[in-house]
């Protein structure tokens, strides 16, 4: 095994050759600014590729990547020979791990490369810890599931646009399905809570009614916004939300609309709300009033009592039976 530093001319870099890669990321504007004024002031380390007269990158593919982009001729490299894949493959994690954390994806993709040469176990318990995870099967499991992605929803996930839970429950999907899902939730910006339940609706109504994304999608009034982003992103992913509810969950949706409409009935002062239990598992209801004086909580209370002397309240009940 020996080390040469040597200037490499960039039309001698396998640029295909990503055996060793785990960067799935852009390069930053501050680093393309930096390589183009300077060049690059941290040389790559690269290895022998099949081909005698080229070199594989082991480490510094967005450093090479804004060489190329900026017209350098030679990059300044670190050239290894007679290293084990192994090796070269530990090289690039701790280079990697030593200045930044790894995004999802390239955790996926650096506990991919390692599988080639540890076992899973050995995975668990050595690596998992390195990327700031617990020593857990499930937490191997969640992470590789995103190795599956397209690579459309693996950027998303990368540049934090989708969350990864989400693309985890996508990867469930078959792969265009997972993409049209995507573009719809992309469309109307959904918040990360709201593209996981999103996907898991889409989920479920693939998995129970075999029913993919474009297929419900091209049945409800909001199809347009996977085409045409709406003009109020908020609102419209409140009604994709509301849609897939109502053809995932059809008569807990109609229990919520017949209860919203009798809340709304009793006229209670704004300071006032009555709300069922989740999923309405019991018959048990929630008064919260809030006051800022004794005369408020007063007004309050003789407005709800009249309300269940006079029996509205009862037409709350009714709409949780029906």
């Amino acid at each position: 095994m020996n080390k040469n530093f040597e200037d490499i001319a960039i039309d001698r870099i396998a640029w295909s050759d990503t055996r060793y890669k785990l960067t799935f990321r852009r390069a930053p504007e501050s680093l393309i600014v930096s390589v183009r004024e300077m060049g690059v002031l941290n040389p790559l380390i690269v290895a022998e590729s099949s081909d005698p007269d080229r070199f594989t990158i082991v480490t510094g593919w967005l450093r090479f990547a804004a060489a190329r982009e900026g017209g350098a001729e030679t990059v300044p490299c670190h050239a290894y020979r007679n290293f084990a894949p192994k090796i070269l493959l530990l090289c690039s994690l701790f280079d990697n791990l030593g200045h930044r954390a790894m995004n999802p994806i390239e955790q996926a993709l650096a506990l991919g490369s390692l599988s080639d040469h540890y076992s899973r176990a050995e995975i668990i318990s050595n690596f998992l810890p390195l990327l700031g995870c617990q020593p857990h099967a499930e937490n191997w499991e969640k992470i590789m599931r995103l190795a599956g992605l397209c690579e459309e929803l693996k950027w998303a996930v990368a540049d934090g646009a989708l969350s990864p839970q989400a693309a985890r429950i996508l990867a469930g999907l078959p792969k265009e399905a997972g993409e049209q899902a995507w573009r719809l939730m992309r469309s109307v910006s959904m918040t990360a809570s709201l593209q996981n339940e999103t996907a898991e609706l889409f989920n479920d109504l693939w998995k129970r009614d075999g029913l993919a994304p474009s297929a419900i999608i091209s049945g409800e009034d909001w199809a347009r916004f996977a085409d045409d982003p709406p003009a109020n992103p908020a609102r419209a992913a409140h009604i994709v939300r509301e849609g897939l509810r109502r053809r995932r969950f059809p008569r807990l949706t109609q229990m919520e609309r017949g209860y919203a409409a009798s809340v709304r009935a009793l006229k209670l002062p704004s300071r006032a709300a009555i709300s069922p239990t989740h999923g309405f598992e019991s018959r048990k209801q929630k008064l919260e009033v809030q006051f800022d004086s004794p005369e408020q909580l007063s007004a309050a209370l003789k407005q709800i009592t009249s309300a269940c002397e006079s029996g509205q309240i009862r037409a709350i009940f009714k709409t949780m039976e029906e």
